[in-house]
């Protein structure tokens, strides 16, 4: 067992994320996943994800942010980018773009664990 006994999965979704029609708006904005649980405490929560197919820095692979998941749940909103943003993705308030992160690229099947105060998001596919 990975996290051994006594755990239960309390939430699932998969998000489609088609092609990008060239404004930008297939992008994924930095966030904390822990902002749409409604469940605690946050140190019994691991989120995970898994890739449906090869995912890279030209499709909009996941990104996140090394040692973010030390912070507090953070504001989120949409974020005032150039050529809009898809409604259904909100982001941390006042994340300034030399934010290091690094490319999760994975293969088909591959699955990432991480905290849910973990910064991650994703790029345009």
């Amino acid at each position: 067992a990975i996290i051994g006994s006594g755990f239960c999965a309390s939430h699932t979704m998969l998000i489609n994320k088609p092609t990008d029609p060239g404004k930008g708006t297939s992008r994924h904005p930095l966030h904390q996943d822990l902002l749409y649980f409604p469940f605690r405490p946050v140190e019994r929560i691991v989120a995970a994800w898994t890739a449906m197919e090869k995912v890279n820095r030209d499709n909009g692979c996941l990104i996140a942010v090394p040692g973010s998941h030390k912070t507090e749940l953070l504001e989120h909103g949409y974020p005032d980018w150039e050529g809009g943003v898809n409604k259904a993705y909100v982001g941390i308030m006042g994340v300034t773009p030399d934010v290091k992160y690094v490319h999760l690229e994975m293969e088909k099947g591959d699955t990432v664990f991480f905290h849910p105060l973990l910064w991650h998001g994703s790029g345009r596919n």
